[in-house]
Order: structure tokens, then C-alpha cells, then sequence
């Protein structure tokens, strides 16, 4: 297949043109002498008289010429159209074929008389006969149809047919013109036998349309050539085809003119062509000479560029004979021209492939075409000291007046390859990474992944309990890897300037970038050292120690040896680095691996759940036990809040030690637990274990050991130990409470019986004041008397609440107004917030009454003077919300649990009630059906909330009772 530039791809599209344009005129003319003969007009298919006319033999198969032409299109498969195209050449053929015998054997065929019945005349002895001249020429153009549509002939035969056919026609039409009748007649019989001068214009028009059909192939290529020679072709064959015709034509003027004979015109027809032959040689000679001008100049470009390029570039011949070098490939591979040129072009390449590339080769000149070389193979240059390094190969074939050659751009891609080796060291190690995490294994992959493409030998080191001790080899070597194994241990251990020991001690990489020049300034290298220098052949070197985290854990070892060529440089220093660095990263994180799978096979087998959660409160870690007791999916627990595991109730309880532990502080605790999967309550004790790092408190561990059963055994064991331990205890707390808390009534009742004793007369005021000291003692004896009694109930178990549906507003008032003046005789501020708004609730008035009585009177006695207490009521999804709230000094976080307990009393407030308020008021409120609860920070004071049911239509009504007034007066803060 014949490749074209642009210029060409125009000329061929022009020709195709021109060739339909060509055919066109060709039907025209026959089609003129076809409408002369059919309307008895022999001006059109005669012309003159005294000239030959077109038969219609002659018109019919010139019409069939053309129209074959016009169907005929390149590279046109088998088709009706191709068929019809053959037929009508086999036609022609015939027509042609059949008449010349007519003449030669003196036949009568009848074919003269099938468009025409004429009888012979001794002026027209065949009438409706084509000429021989015609005949002639329909087997020529039978023919060249033939070859140019079947191919079974060369495209040539065809073409040099369309060219006789045309130069038959033009003999025909310059024997017009010169009045010449043996070049159009036949002498041998009458003139009126001969080639009508439209006939020789229509063959004229039919052998240009057929020769342009073809544009790309034969003879025309060099017609359709975008070349100097090209170009001079075409304004040869136009001038030759034209030139004789239009001078011709123009003479022929003069003699039917009289102005001089047809001798004159004939010289004067030779004198002009004359003439017109030299300008064109002349011009020819112009443009040869500017072609030669241009090469030169163009050859001094080329020799420009290939001189200056960066790039080595060198030509070969036909034998792989190097012709010629630019000077960069001689700087590049280190030799003279001379010893180049000429030398088979195996001679810049390493030996060891010379063998394969002589095949490789020689299959490439089979078939050249440019084309790059290197992919998906390694190319490699030797210079004239023997190193060798990778390039890059570019070929391209050309053909010249010298013959075949093939031109070779040869690139150095020495960093481009350092490029993709690093990337697929780093690729590999991402690999290694993620297909294993065992560390041996780790280490030597390594080791594999660096030799060969970034080292020829690599050795690992690790420390191991302070000790550096061997971990991989790789050689690019392999039958000297057992060698290098045995080598190893003992070339880790050497000590000196430039040993794996120096490494370590410095912290910083060692390079050597040239062992001879260090061996003769280095005295220190013993016979066993050189002789495994010797041995692998190494030329330079590098020691890196492998730091993680500023710890040094190990060393790489990587050399360069003889058989690669290669060696190390200050430029290859910061890769090593990147190097050392991962395999220290991969090599330490298949440790921590390894260490956290010894971890969790131990935590997983332990008896007791462990977990670690963040300082976002995330789940990072749960052992087995753990993760059975919630029944979750290990990836369904990791990064799980921990409220969403524990749910909102047993989060709100665990809160105060969660923030505990981030604040740095072991709690222990215990808490009963329902597993999911269970419908049993656990008893746990759970211990929560801060980690801190630097100060900073990163997240805490949970130690969580279900003692359920050690509780039971407990229990059962000393059950009526406990009973009797709790009697006696209750016993004493009672006693205690008595002696203490009913001492002061009774000590002001004793004095005032004193002093009425001792009084004689005595005042009517005084009087009243003593009774109602009396009076207030005996109602402080009652309310502690009540306690005591609600608090036995509540213990054991009998204490009930008679709910009614009441308004909270009409139980807070009275109370908040008893409490008004206790609060304002230490100046505090007593603020009530319930909306009147508020739903009906169902109570005990009389308890919940006690409830408020308590925690307010509480939060008037532990608020300091100058406080607030608040009483705010809310609705809510629960009932009516309470809350009470005081400025107090507030609880410590370790007691807020403990305030529910009976006669727990914080040690700063001791003897300030019989500490059973707060219990009792437990006990009313979960009588209820609903909760109470106690938030506090130190310094801003306490909180205690609880929820009030909300009434229903079935809830029963009663009269309205508050609670005693007596306990009102007998409050004491």
C-alpha cells in the first residue's frame, strides 16, 4: 500500500475528477454522430464531406468505452457494475477484434450492417465499417479494460494500451491538421476508409479518462508524484499532449488563409516546437539545479540537527553496517568515529545479547517501517569502558540514491528508568504491606523487591534485644545468594568508618561511592573483607540505618556490583532514604502486629471483658468476652459510641466514671447489668483505667468481671451473717440517731422543767415561750419518730402511697411559704417557677409533700447565706418534671452516688439531720412508680430532679390535706 502526503491525496482527487470530466466528453461526441445518423444529418457524424464519418459501430462502442470508464471505481469488489464493466470490455474487444479479420481475410461478418444498411459504393467500398485505425484500437481499449478492472494483467500493460490507444488517436488528429491523409486514412484502400477526427478526439478523451482512473498505481504514480519529478512530468505530458495540437491547429490557420503552404507551415510547426522543447529543458535544468541547491541546504540542516541533537542518532545499510554517528552518540558510548563507522551495529550493545538482537533484527529489515523500540522490553547500551545502561530506540527505514538505510535515534533513559524502578519498589512495598504481616517474611520480600531493579545486593539487619542480627539477603547473583548468606552475619558485626555498625552509631546513611578508592585509604579491611569484595564484585555502597519514630530498629545494606555496571552517587542518596524508611515502617508495623495479636489471644481467653475506648468515647478495642457479653459483630463494635452500646439509663449512671477516667482517675465501681441476649441481671465490677501519654489523657481502658456467681456464693454462704450483721448495724444506727438526734428535745425539755421548778412566780410570757419550746421539741421527736417508721417500711418493703389526683401548685405553695422565713433569716433568695398550666397529678399529697419538705429544708441548711434555692416544674413525656436546685457547695463526684443512702451524711455536714431525709424521699418517689436523681459539681452547688405521675381519668379524687403544720414549726435549720 502506497502511502500519500497531502499535496498527493490532491493530485489523486483531482485525477479521479478529471477522469469522470473526460469520460463525460467522451459519450458526447458519439452521442452527436449516433443523433446524425438517426436524423439524416451528416454534418454530425461526417464532419466534411470529403472526410471520413463516425460509423455507428465506431459511436456504439465508443459510447460503451466511456460508460465502462465511468463505472469503473478503485478497489471495487465483484459487483453488478464490475460485471457489466467486463462485458462491455469482452464488447469492444470483439468489435474491434472481428473487424480487423474482416479486413485481414477479407470476410463479411455482417456486423458492418446492424446499426446500418448501406449498399457499397466505389467511394465507400465498406460502409458502416470502423477503420482499421479504430479497430485497432477497440482491442487496445478491450484490453486495458480487461487489466484495469480483473488485475489478471499488470496495471502497466493496461496502461501502456490507454497510452498507444491515445497515441494512435493523436496520429489521427495531427494527419487532420497537417492535411495529412495516410495518418488518419488507410492508403491501401479509399481515403473515405479511415479514423473520423471526432472519433480520434472521443479515443483521445476515453484513454485520458481511463489512465486517471488509476492514479495510485503503475506508471501514474510517478504522474501523481509530489516531487520535483513529478511536477516536471506533468508539464511535460501536458505540453507534449497539447502543445503539438494548439500550434498545429494555429499554422493550419495561415495556409487556409493563403498567407503561405503547408511546407511553410510544416517548418514553421517544427521551428515553434523547437522552441518550445528548450524552454522546457531549460526550465527543467532551472529546477534540477535549485533541487541540488535545496539538498545541500538540507543536508546541512540534517547534518545541523543530528550534530546538535540531544539525542544519539546513527544510520545503518542494509547489511546493519553503521554508516554514520552524530557526535553526541560518540560522547555518549566513549569511542572516535572510526572505530564506529563500519562496525555491525551489535557492536554498541553488551554481548550477552548480541545473539538475540542479530534475530531481532534481521525480522525488523523483513518489514521496516519506523516504529519505536523498548516497549515491554530492556534495552541496554555498553560504552567503550563496558558499563552499560538502558536506552530507549526510535527506527526509521529509508530509501535514497545510496539504497536502503535505516536511521536510529538511541536515547539515554538511565533516570527515566531510576524513575519507574523507585515507583515499583514503592508499589511492591504497598503490596507487601497489604498481603502480609508476618515479619520475616516482610523482610526478606524486601530485600527481593530492591535487588535487582534498585540495587544488585541488598542486606537487612535488625535489632533484636539490643543485638543487631541478619534478617534477609537478595543478590542480583543467584548462585551466589548462599554465599551472601553466610557473609552476612559477619559483615554486619565489622566495625570501621564505613561498616553497618558506624551506621547505627552516626544515625545517618553511609556512601561509598567508589570501594577501591576506599579500600586503599581504609587500612582496616581485613583479608576476609576484601576477599568477599572480590567475591560479589562490588564497586560502591550504601549503609542505611532504618529509624522509626527516632528509634533505630535495624540497617539496609545496598551495593552495586561489576556485573550490572552500575553504581551509587550522592543523587541516588535521598531515594535510599525513602527506601530505609519504608522497609523500617513495614518491618515495625509487622512487630506492633504481632505484639497486638499476642495481646488479643491473651485478652480473648481472659475471664473478664476488655475493652478501650478513645477520648471520644469510641469503642478501638474488645476482646472476645466482651463482645459476646453485647452480641455484637467485632466491625459492627469497633468505633462504636459508647452510649449507643450501654443505652441511655446504664450511660447515664456510668457518666460520672467515664469523665472520671478522662480526667486521669481509676474508678472502680460495680453495676447490675442485663446482657442483650439474657433476661438474668448480672452483678459486675467494673474498673475504668486511664492511658496517658505526655500528660494528655488519650482514652481509658475497661476491666469489666461479671461476679455475679462469686455474689451468690457469697450470699449464700453468709446470708444469715449478713442478716444479723445488718440487724445489729440497724440496731446501732438507730441507737445512734436516738442518742443524738432525740438528745436535744429532750435536754431542752429537762431544762425547762428545771427552770419551772426552780421559778416561783413566773410570767405569762415566758410561759409561752417555754411551752412552746416544749412543744416544738416534742414535734421535732414525732418527725424523727415518723422517719425512723417510713424508713423501717421502706426497708421492709410495706411502704405504700394512697395516689389522688391533685394539683402540684396547692401541695408547693404552703410549703415553699413554711420555708419563706428560714430562708430569709439567712438572707437567700427562695425562687418558685410552676406553671398553672400544669396537668393534674396523681399522689400521695401527704408524701410528696414530705418530698419537697426535705430536699428544700436540706437546701436551705447546706446553702450558704446569701444563696438561691430554685423549684422549677415542668411538663414532660414522664409526668411533671421537678427539679430543685441550690448554690450550695455542691457534692463531690466519688459521694453523689451515696446521697440516697440512709444516714449517709457528707463528712463537712455531719450532724445536721438524721441523714434518712433524703432516703425516705427515695422511697416516696419510687412508691410512685417513677425516679429521683442528684446531679452536682463542686463549688456551684447540687440538682436533685425527680418525676411526679400525671393523672388519668380513672385517678381518684379526696379533700384537700396538706401536710401537718406542726412540721412546718419544727423545722430546724
Amino acid at each position: 500500500m502506497n502511502t500519500y502526503g497531502g499535496g498527493q491525496n490532491h493530485l489523486v482527487e483531482r485525477c479521479l475528477q478529471y477522469s469522470k470530466y473526460l469520460g463525460y466528453l467522451a459519450m458526447m461526441l458519439p452521442a452527436i454522430s449516433i443523433s446524425g445518423w438517426l436524423l439524416d444529418v451528416p454534418l454530425l457524424a461526417q464532419v466534411h464531406p470529403t472526410l471520413p464519418a463516425m460509423v455507428p459501430n465506431t459511436a456504439i462502442a465508443l459510447t460503451l468505452g466511456a460508460l465502462a470508464v465511468l463505472l469503473h471505481r478503485e478497489d471495487s469488489p465483484i459487483q453488478k457494475s464490475s460485471i457489466v464493466q467486463s462485458l462491455i470490455a469482452i464488447t469492444i474487444f470483439l468489435v474491434g477484434f472481428l473487424t480487423l479479420c474482416e479486413y485481414a481475410f477479407g470476410w463479411d461478418l455482417g456486423i458492418d450492417q446492424i446499426f446500418l444498411s448501406v449498399t457499397p459504393t466505389a467511394s465507400q467500398p465498406f460502409p458502416g465499417r470502423p477503420a482499421p485505425q479504430t479497430s485497432f484500437n477497440f482491442c487496445l481499449l478491450g484490453f486495458a479494460l480487461i487489466a484495469f478492472h480483473l488485475k489478471m494483467f499488470s496495471i502497466n500493460a493496461g496502461q501502456a494500451s490507454a497510452i498507444l490507444i491515445g497515441a494512435n488517436a493523436l496520429i489521427a488528429a495531427t494527419g487532420y491538421i497537417f492535411k495529412t491523409t495516410e495518418f488518419y486514412g488507410f492508403p491501401l484502400y479509399e481515403p473515405a476508409v479511415g479514423m473520423a477526427i471526432h472519433t480520434s478526439a472521443s479515443f483521445i478523451l476515453v484513454a485520458g479518462a481511463l489512465l486517471l482512473s488509476r492514479p495510485r498505481e503503475g506508471m501514474m504514480t510517478l504522474l501523481t508524484s509530489n516531487t520535483l519529478s513529478g511536477a516536471m512530468t506533468r508539464k511535460i505530458l501536458i505540453s507534449s499532449l497539447l502543445i503539438p495540437l494548439l500550434v498545429g491547429s494555429l499554422t493550419r490557420l495561415g495556409v487556409i488563409a493563403g498567407w503561405y503552404s503547408v511546407d511553410m507551415q510544416v517548418s514553421l510547426f517544427s521551428v515553434i516546437i523547437v522552441g518550445f522543447i528548450l524552454r522546457a529543458t531549460w526550465s527543467a535544468a532551472k529546477q534540477a539545479e535549485r533541487a541540488e541547491i535545496d539538498l545541500a541546504a538540507s543536508e546541512q540542516k540534517y547534518r545541523a540537527l543530528t550534530e546538535d541533537a540531544y539525542d544519539s542518532i546513527l544510520m545503518i545499510d542494509s547489511d546493519a553496517r553503521i554508516v554514520m554517528v552524530n557526535e553526541q552518540l560518540l560522547r555518549k558510548f566513549g569511542y572516535t568515529r572510526e572505530e564506529v563507522v563500519g562496525q555491525k551495529i551489535e557492536f554498541l550493545i553488551p554481548e550477552r545479547f548480541r545473539k538475540t538482537h542479530v534475530i531481532k533484527r534481521n525480522n525488523y529489515l523483513k518489514n521496516a517501517r519506523s516504529q519505536p523500540m523498548g516497549i515491554n522490553a530492556d534495552f541496554l547500551g555498553r560504552k567503550k569502558d563496558g558499563t552499560e545502561f538502558p536506552v530507549d530506540i526510535t527506527l526509521s527505514p529509508i530509501t535514497s540514491s545510496e539504497g536502503f538505510r535505516v536511521s536510529a535515534i538511541i536515547r539515554d533513559i538511565t533516570e527515566r528508568k531510576r524513575q519507574e524502578d523507585q515507583h515499583t519498589f514503592l508499589s511492591e512495598t504497598t503490596k507487601i504491606l497489604n498481603e502480609t504481616l508476618d515479619p520475616q517474611e516482610r523482610i526478606q520480600r524486601i530485600a527481593n523487591s530492591i535487588v535487582p531493579k534498585i540495587a544488585d545486593v541488598c542486606i537487612v539487619a535488625t535489632i533484636e534485644k539490643n543485638e543487631l542480627v541478619f534478617g534477609a539477603a537478595a543478590c542480583r547473583d543467584a548462585s551466589k545468594l548462599d554465599l551472601l548468606k553466610q557473609v552476612a552475619p559477619k559483615a554486619i558485626q565489622r566495625r570501621g568508618l564505613y561498616g553497618i555498625q558506624a551506621a547505627i552509631e552516626s544515625g545517618k546513611p553511609i556512601l561509598i561511592e567508589n570501594t577501591e578508592e576506599i579500600i586503599q585509604s581504609d587500612k582496616s579491611f581485613d583479608e576476609d573483607q576484601l576477599e568477599r569484595i572480590k567475591t560479589f564484585g562490588i564497586t560502591s555502597f550504601v549503609n542505611l540505618p532504618m529509624i522509626v519514630s527516632g528509634k533505630i530498629i535495624g540497617t539496609i545494606s545496598l551495593a552495586m556490583t561489576k556485573d550490572s555496571g552500575r553504581s551509587f552517587s550522592s543523587s541516588d542518596l535521598a531515594f535510599a532514604e525513602v527506601i530505609s524508611s519504608r522497609c523500617a515502617t513495614l518491618i515495625e508495623n509487622a512487630r506492633l502486629y504481632r505484639t497486638a495479636q499476642r495481646a488479643k489471644l491473651i485478652t480473648d481467653n481472659l475471664p473478664a471483658m476488655i475493652a478501650y475506648w478513645d477520648k471520644d468515647q469510641k469503642c478501638q478495642f474488645a476482646n472476645r468476652a466482651y463482645i459476646e457479653w453485647f452480641g455484637y459483630d467485632p466491625e459492627k463494635l469497633i468505633g462504636r459510641p459508647i452510649w449507643e452500646l450501654l443505652g441511655p439509663e446504664i450511660y447515664r449512671k456510668n457518666l460520672p466514671y467515664i469523665l472520671g477516667a478522662l480526667r486521669g482517675e481509676v474508678q472502680r465501681f460495680e453495676r447490675d447489668l442485663r446482657p442483650p441476649a439474657q433476661s438474668q441481671i448480672r452483678h459486675t465490677s467494673a474498673t475504668y483505667i486511664p492511658e496517658i501519654v505526655d500528660g494528655k489523657v488519650l482514652g481509658f481502658f475497661v476491666l469489666v468481671f461479671d461476679v455475679t456467681d462469686l455474689k451468690n456464693a457469697q450470699l449464700t454462704a453468709t446470708s444469715e451473717k449478713e442478716k444479723a450483721q445488718a440487724a445489729v448495724k440497724t440496731r446501732e444506727d438507730v441507737l445512734g440517731i436516738l442518742s443524738h438526734d432525740l438528745r436535744n428535745p429532750l435536754t431542752s425539755i429537762s431544762l425547762i422543767a428545771q427552770l419551772l421548778m426552780m421559778s416561783k412566780q413566773i410570767e405569762i410570757t415566758k410561759l409561752h415561750d417555754y411551752a412552746s419550746r416544749i412543744e416544738k421539741s416534742v414535734t421535732q421527736m414525732k418527725i424523727l419518730i415518723n422517719d425512723l417508721l417510713d424508713f423501717a417500711k421502706i426497708q421492709a418493703g410495706t411502704f405504700s402511697v394512697d395516689q389522688y389526683r391533685e394539683n402540684l401548685s396547692d401541695i408547693v405553695l404552703p410549703i415553699i411559704e413554711a420555708l419563706k422565713t428560714q430562708a430569709e433569716i439567712k438572707g437567700q433568695h427562695l425562687e418558685i417557677n410552676i406553671d398553672h398550666g400544669l396537668p393534674a397529678i396523681s399522689c400521695d399529697a401527704t408524701r410528696i409533700s414530705q418530698v419537697f419538705f426535705n430536699i428544700i429544708g436540706n437546701a436551705i441548711k447546706f446553702t450558704p447565706e446569701g444563696g438561691s434555692i430554685r423549684v422549677i416544674a415542668a411538663d414532660s413525656p414522664d409526668g411533671i418534671l421537678v427539679s430543685i436546685s441550690d448554690t450550695g457547695p455542691g457534692i463531690p463526684t466519688e459521694h453523689l452516688p451515696k446521697v440516697f443512702d440512709r444516714f449517709w451524711q457528707a463528712t463537712d455536714t455531719k450532724h445536721l439531720g438524721s441523714g434518712l431525709g433524703l432516703s425516705i424521699a427515695k422511697g416516696i418517689v419510687e412508691a410512685h412508680k417513677t425516679k429521683i436523681w442528684a446531679e452536682s459539681e463542686l463549688g456551684k452547688g447540687t440538682s436533685f430532679y425527680f418525676f411526679i405521675p400525671l393523672a388519668n381519668e380513672e385517678t381518684k379524687r379526696k379533700a384537700k390535706k396538706s401536710f401537718p403544720r406542726e412540721a412546718y414549726n419544727a423545722l430546724d435549720i
